[in-house]
């Protein structure tokens, strides 16, 4: 399988290299395993994800994103394909968002109880 004009395990080798792990790794097995095995992209691709998501930080929602993008990776043409990757990139960003506004919301709410419990503190040693 070629993306543009590299073949997608090259794709997917260079990709490794610019994350960070655990998500680096994710990448390179992929790659790893499209040069060994002759099963399609996609199927490898799902089961690899399903197999190292829990190295993960990341939620359920962003392992669906991934997952249902990887099902795209070579069935369309390539302006489809760009579509696919634009649509994935604001799912994540969407996700970001959300986890941002919810680090915000305990960050909050964990500063209020610290307060509080020094306050407790302070009247039980009065």
């Amino acid at each position: 399988m070629v993306y543009g004009q590299e073949p997608i395990h090259e794709v997917l080798y260079k990709i490794s290299k610019q994350l960070t792990a655990p998500l680096s790794y994710i990448f390179y097995d992929i790659a790893e395993q499209l040069v060994k095995s002759n099963d399609s992209l996609q199927n490898l691709w799902e089961q690899t994800f399903l197999k190292k998501w829990d190295h993960t930080a990341m939620k359920e929602r962003e392992k669906e994103i991934f997952i249902q993008f990887g099902q795209t990776l070579g069935v369309h043409n390539l302006e489809q394909q760009q579509k696919q990757i634009q649509l994935a990139k604001v799912h994540l960003q969407r996700e970001l968002t959300d986890a941002s506004e919810e680090e915000k919301r305990f960050s909050n709410m964990f500063r209020a109880l610290g307060v509080l419990f020094g306050l407790l503190l302070t009247l039980i040693f009065i």
